[in-house]
């Protein structure tokens, strides 16, 4: 086994190589062409320097950069990336490829690392591309070359420094930038780039005060800007565009807007005060008296004309409300009503028309001025005939069990029970119940035709819906049938 170097093992120049060595010595063209990265395993006793290709290559590193280290050394350098590998390995074999001339890529060299590799990742988990540096014996360089693919070349920061250390410290460095300045600082009149000479540059009479002449520019503040910026005619411009914002040519400036306020410095309270003195239409108090003109358009604005009626007045200052919308009576007929509200949402109208008031009469008719006669009668005579009618019957029912009901309250019911052919009690439903109570009854006996039965009912209950009554007969056993009769009085 190899003598270790850090992870991998010091490089073994195989016996291919060897003979690339050889043969490179002999005056023919020996070409490191890539790096081969693989996760193979050495055998206990395996020869090394016999291997003609990595035991199982994974991943191909181009070369980025040589060092001839002199005296038969030669140091590569390699990027290693998984930007493109599909599948991670263990990271344990690295393999120097070259070849002779234009003939087939073998094993030059030979790394191993063991069971010290480090496993390399797939594209799914990235990782930052390293610089790995390998070297080889190469017997002599006169015959030796690299091939090295420019587009991955990526130069460390230690690379950097000293490429910029060597370049600075050169005395041919910008040659061309130190001519350009010996010649601005002997330039008779300077013409600098737009916005490459500074306040600091410039000796203070150029820009304190500066007397101004022709037409000079400044960017244009945006809309609103309020700073110590320089104002262009254009932003001054737009300002006042701003300021009268579309107002119409009459009003457009400060001028027109006063005399259109009448010049008036207080204008506010001025037309504060003269609201004040108008009526609300929310509503108001009026101290004062209203005094309409006589015009019709006047009288409609009070009364309009749509509701069909007008305000009319004569010489004489008479008012006159007509149930139609013109002065003189149009051919049809009219009418007029009044409503007011009862409550619940409901109104009673009160309709005028050619009959006269349509309502109920109301008030102390004996006191009215026009109330003496009512239907060509005195109104004394009409209060005895409503006396009289007071005794008269008000309702009933002229049926064969019927009542009747007077004025006064008192009602008489009368009827015929069901026939009965024995002795037994018989409960009888008046036609209607007494709302007070049943006063008296009577009752009889009623017989069926060719009957000469000795029977007879007698009372034996009464109240305000019905009565209870009792056959008996002077002959036992007769069953000849008899009905009850009855008459009520009750209240």
């Amino acid at each position: 086994m190899a003598e270790k170097a850090g992870q991998f093992s010091k490089s073994v120049v195989t016996q291919l190589g060897k003979g690339m060595i050889v043969e490179s010595q002999n005056g023919k063209i020996l070409s490191f062409t890539r790096v081969a990265l693989g996760d193979g395993l050495i055998e206990d006793g395996e020869d090394i320097e016999k291997l003609t290709s990595i035991k199982k290559e994974k991943l191909s590193c181009p070369i980025r950069s040589f060092v001839d280290k002199g005296n038969g050394q030669f140091a590569l350098q390699f990027e290693v990336s998984n930007a493109a590998l599909e599948k991670g390995f263990w990271h344990r074999e690295i393999g120097v490829m070259a070849k002779i001339g234009a003939g087939a890529e073998q094993l030059y060299a030979y790394s191993y690392a063991g069971t010290a590799a480090s496993f390399l990742y797939d594209k799914t988990t990235p990782i930052q591309e390293r610089i790995v540096k390998i070297d080889v014996v190469v017997g002599n360089t006169e015959n030796l070359t690299v091939v090295i693919d420019s587009s991955i070349i990526h130069p460390t920061m230690a690379e950097v420094d000293a490429r910029l250390t060597e370049h600075n410290e050169s005395p041919n460095a910008h040659q061309d930038i130190r001519e350009a300045i010996t010649a601005h600082r002997t330039a008779a009149e300077l013409d600098h780039p737009e916005k490459s000479v500074r306040k600091k540059h410039l000796h203070p009479d150029t820009y304190e005060s500066p007397a101004l002449t022709g037409t000079p520019t400044v960017p244009t503040a945006g809309k609103g800007t309020n700073n110590g910026q320089i104002a262009s005619t254009a932003f001054v411009s737009q300002a006042i565009a701003a300021l009268v914002n579309s107002a119409p040519g009459a009003l457009d400036t400060l001028q027109e807007l006063a005399q259109a306020l009448g010049n008036d410095a207080n204008f506010a309270a001025t037309i504060t005060n003269a609201l004040a003195n108008k009526v609300s239409k929310s509503g108001d108090t009026i101290t004062g008296k209203i005094v309409f003109s006589n015009s019709d358009e006047v009288k409609k604005s009070i009364f309009p004309s749509h509701y069909y009626h007008n305000v009319f007045a004569d010489n004489n200052r008479r008012t006159f409300v007509h149930a139609y919308s013109e002065v003189n009576p149009p051919q049809y007929q009219t009418s007029y009503e009044i409503r007011i509200s009862v409550g619940n949402g409901r109104f009673k109208p009160f309709l005028f028309d050619n009959d006269g008031l349509h309502t109920d009469l109301k008030g102390n008719a004996d006191t009215a001025s026009n109330a003496e006669k009512l239907g060509g009668q005195p109104l004394a005579w009409i209060v005895d005939q409503i006396n009289a009618a007071k005794t008269g019957i008000v309702a009933g029912n002229l049926a064969e069990n019927g009542w009747i009901k007077f004025a006064n309250g008192l009602i008489v019911q009368w009827g015929t029970g069901a026939a009965s052919t024995a002795e037994e009690a018989q409960t009888i439903t008046l036609p209607i119940a007494f709302p007070g109570k049943c006063l008296c009854v009577h009752v009889s006996s009623k017989l069926s035709a060719g009957v000469n039965a000795d029977a007879w009912y007698q009372i034996i209950s009464q109240s305000a819906t019905k009565l209870v009554v009792m056959k008996q007969q002077s002959v036992p056993g007769n069953t000849d049938p008899v009905a009850p009769v009855f008459f009520a009085i009750g209240i």
